[in-house]
């Protein structure tokens, strides 16, 4: 269960609120949004997660976004072709054992990023800009 600073459906998250729940990891908060600012993102309450950002394209999600205190979590699915072709990039290659151990849903292959800083954004902004070139190719 979710016990971070946006747990109550009563207290959706502002640009204030982020900026002081995250800390030093908000500027990540904002390089995140910012890579993906041509999806739609909507801010979504759940009792078990809280509020959590869905960055999509009105399908499927690119990722969700869960703010806590001091850090923040992505979580992404990733399609088997996706999965495939990110084991074969060597851009990547930092993140192959992520993906080679992530658990495989309908939906994809599950990858979680827990980030408390710009260090550990870097492979995850790299996947999500992989993600964003890959799927823009698709549709």
């Amino acid at each position: 269960m979710y016990e971070g600073p946006f747990a109550e459906k009563s207290a959706k998250p502002t640009e204030a609120a982020l900026k002081k729940a995250l800390g030093k990891s908000f500027p990540v908060y904002l390089e995140a949004t910012s890579l993906a600012a041509g999806f739609k993102q909507d801010w979504n309450h759940s009792k078990g997660s809280g509020w959590m950002l869905k960055v999509h394209d009105r399908k499927k999600a690119l990722y969700y976004l869960t703010p806590f205190r001091g850090s923040l979590m992505i979580g992404m699915a990733i399609r088997e072709r996706e999965w495939e072709a990110f084991l074969e990039d060597e851009e990547l290659v930092m993140i192959h054992d992520l993906l080679l151990g992530a658990k495989k849903y309908s939906e994809g292959y599950a990858v979680r990023f827990t980030i408390a800083n710009q260090a550990d954004y870097k492979p995850c902004g790299a996947l999500i800009g992989k993600l964003i070139e890959k799927r823009s190719s698709t549709s």
